[in-house]
């Protein structure tokens, strides 16, 4: 997989949400591995494969890897090798077999992760794969869509830790400017300065002005004004409150600056937007 390319992260989400969407099968388990355990997989299908604990050594093909707890395996159809163990730090692992979409079209392996990915927050991934084999057994239609939820979730981690692994991690929203967006996006119609929402992140205004920029792309003002303007246009179609007492809300105590402001963003006046033209 090519983290680097401009269009990876496009493609693969393309993938897991179309038509390689991957379903888990009820091949899965917890295993505590026996002392004189070894294993020369011979797959069919894709398996997901986490140390949780313990020691081993696997070889796939030419390449050899020490197995240790947070090591997720992505192992392929067609892929042949051998797992051991040391019988004194016994293995145990839990696993799940999986397709993507149509067995007989898997994805590329273009789009797919590295074989074996050191994931950084084990503990997370131990449980929802401990959840996705738990509920293996119930044969309700829910239960399978919340499975696939969550190998769907397992497989986003592993792409993130594989890609940050060579060298192009996944930026994510700082939690400071995370606070700011959330209070904007809740109270559109309290007009937050710049001073307060520094305030807010623990951040002096010019550092957020510069982060939030970074982050979100925007500038702190005109994040806001796209905020109002977005929950101006859904008060506009789906409630009963007049034109002046959304303005009114939204904070504008003049209602031609309401007016102006959402014809620049939506393209058409208040009353054409609320009668749906």
């Amino acid at each position: 997989m090519d983290y680097g390319a401009a269009d990876a992260w496009p493609r693969v989400a393309q993938a897991l949400l179309g038509r390689h969407r991957p379903w888990p099968g009820r091949n899965c388990a917890v295993v505590e591995c026996e002392p004189a355990w070894s294993w020369t997989p011979k797959l069919v299908d894709f398996d997901l494969w986490f140390t949780l604990a313990g020691r081993g050594r696997a070889r796939l093909g030419d390449r050899h890897v020490d197995l240790r707890p947070g090591l997720m395996a992505v192992l392929r159809p067609g892929d042949t090798g051998t797992f051991t163990h040391d019988p004194s730090h016994p293995l145990t692992v839990a696993f799940c077999h999986f397709d993507f979409g149509d067995p007989a079209t898997p994805p590329p392996d273009e789009l797919l992760p590295s074989r074996f990915v050191t994931l950084a927050t084990p503990a997370v991934q131990a449980e929802q794969m401990r959840t996705l084999i738990r509920l293996a057994d119930d044969p309700h239609p829910l239960v399978a869509v919340e499975r696939a939820g969550l190998l769907a979730s397992v497989l986003v981690e592993i792409y993130r830790q594989d890609a940050a692994a060579h060298g192009h991690p996944v930026s994510a929203i700082d939690p400071r400017i995370n606070r700011v967006i959330s209070r904007v996006r809740a109270r559109p119609g309290q007009r937050l300065t710049l001073a307060t929402a520094g305030e807010l992140a623990g951040l002096s205004p010019a550092r957020l002005s510069r982060l939030f920029r970074a982050h979100v792309g925007v500038s702190f003002r005109d994040f806001c004004l796209n905020t109002r303007m977005e929950r101006a246009g859904e008060l506009l179609r789906e409630s009963t409150m007049t034109i002046g007492e959304i303005a009114r809300s939204l904070g504008y105590d003049e209602p031609h600056l309401f007016s102006r402001q959402v014809r620049a963003h939506w393209g058409i006046s208040p009353s054409e937007l609320r009668s749906g033209r």
